[in-house]
């Protein structure tokens, strides 16, 4: 019953004369539904284009995380030559041994 309408709808309920299923004697399936080679080909095909997809999505991230580490490389390298080069700087040494760090994590 539809709530909204307030209608019924009635649903057949009984089987063709052929069979108990209601099929026809001797053919699989009323030849509408797909083999289970060609539903496995269907379903390999879509896994396949999701796949593709996140590769796709993979690969862009990828591109952004190198861009990444490139631009903190530069930075890092920046830093460290301020440090050095600066007249006055409390903590040369640590700064420079912290500034080498990120170098050498960033930059490969």
């Amino acid at each position: 019953m539809n709530i909204r309408s307030h209608t019924v709808t009635k649903i057949e309920t009984q089987a063709k004369s052929d069979t108990i299923q209601g099929g026809q004697i001797g053919v699989e399936g009323d030849g509408k539904e797909k083999s289970t080679a060609d539903q496995q080909a269907a379903l390999n095909a879509k896994v396949a284009a999701e796949n593709k997809k996140l590769e796709e999505e993979n690969k862009k991230i990828a591109e952004q995380n190198n861009k990444m580490n490139e631009e903190n490389c530069t930075r890092a390298k920046i830093n460290k030559n301020n440090v050095e080069t600066a007249g006055r700087v409390n903590d040369r040494e640590k700064l420079s041994a912290s500034y080498q760090q990120d170098i050498d994590r960033y930059c490969k």
